[in-house]
């Protein structure tokens, strides 16, 4: 990778090149290919090594083995992350509210008989207490067609018994824009680089069959926020793995401007995200201690419970909970 920036931008600076990724922490790819590849913009970000940047990282496996891909801006505007839980309503019924009580009547009750007997008991108390109106409603629910007729002679409704029912997380998606301005015919041929980068992962990847039989997934991306010293920003929530949804470009939006050669003063782009599966509180947690967020060793996504090292965290973390238990069971002897 070093190699390659060093081709880019000649080996007059090359020093600042290995003072950049020395702090980044480059070259040390353990269990990956050693010929990554890495981009910037602007090519005066790796002079400024105490410069806060976001890093994005595509596990590009179409070579069979794992290529990084690597491409840094500096630190954008107004990051958004947005953690969302998903409600809807449920209707327990007429009879909902009067089972919750049945169900805490037959608390007490031992055995299946006991308990069911119980409950019983507890509806039929509760009927015989209902008042005259309360009775009306029962009996709408025995009588199909004439319900409606009877609730409204009552003016009186079943109680829908309606409560909030949660259905799951949301898989969270996250959209950074940049603009790019070509200063140079070096920062012109690196902004064409990164353009072509980004739209090429957004495709899937034909696994070089012409007959385009089967197609191998778009590479697993990784993003991550770095301080000055860059490591990881601990104040910015971590990211999991992610797709390239969709790249969006705009050439020259402020004026029709080229250079000589044909190339573009400004290139807009605007990435769309979407992490590669529903997080649970545990992953939330824990990103922090995967740095690869969740993408193995093939460079491929993993499913949630298979990853090795999440199930060898959460033993862990059974184990540590059963021995505080234990602790705080002796210390009350």
């Amino acid at each position: 990778m070093i190699g390659q920036i060093k081709n880019l931008i000649g080996n007059e600076i090359s020093g600042a090149v290995d003072s950049f990724a020395s702090q980044l922490g480059l070259g040390n790819f353990a269990g990956y290919n050693s010929g990554a590849e890495g981009l910037m913009y602007p090519l005066e970000l790796r002079g400024q090594a105490d410069r806060p940047c976001i890093e994005f990282t595509a596990y590009d496996t179409s070579s069979g083995d794992v290529q990084l891909k690597t491409i840094w801006f500096p630190c954008p505007a107004g990051i958004e992350i947005n953690d969302q839980a998903t409600y809807n309503t449920i209707d327990l019924g007429a009879l909902g509210g009067a089972l919750n009580t049945a169900f805490e009547a037959a608390g007490g009750a031992t055995g299946l008989a006991g308990k069911a007997s119980a409950v019983g008991k507890s509806m039929i108390d509760q009927i015989k207490s209902a008042k005259a109106g309360e009775i009306t409603a029962l009996a709408a629910m025995a009588l199909p067609g004439y319900g409606d007729k009877l609730q409204f002679k009552a003016k009186t409704i079943l109680n829908p018994n309606t409560n909030t029912n949660f259905t799951g997380n949301t898989v969270r998606s996250f959209n950074f824009g940049f603009k790019m301005i070509a200063r140079s015919e070096q920062e012109a041929k690196e902004i064409l680089r990164i353009h072509k980068t980004f739209r090429k992962y957004t495709y899937a990847d034909s696994n070089g069959n012409q007959q385009n039989l089967t197609l191998r997934y778009p590479p697993v991306w990784r993003i991550r926020f770095l301080d000055g010293q860059k490591n990881e920003n601990k104040y910015i929530p971590k990211i999991f793995s992610c797709y390239l949804q969709n790249v969006t470009s705009t050439f020259n939006s402020t004026s029709p401007t080229f250079h000589t050669d044909g190339s573009p003063l400004e290139v807009d782009i605007t990435l769309a995200y979407q992490e590669t599966r529903v997080l649970t509180r545990f992953d939330i947690e824990n990103l922090g201690d995967d740095e690869n967020r969740g993408i193995g060793s093939d460079g491929l996504a993993t499913e949630q419970g298979t990853s090795e090292a999440d199930l060898a965290r959460l033993n862990d973390q059974t184990r540590k909970a059963i021995w505080e238990k234990a602790n705080a069971s002796n210390e009350s002897k």
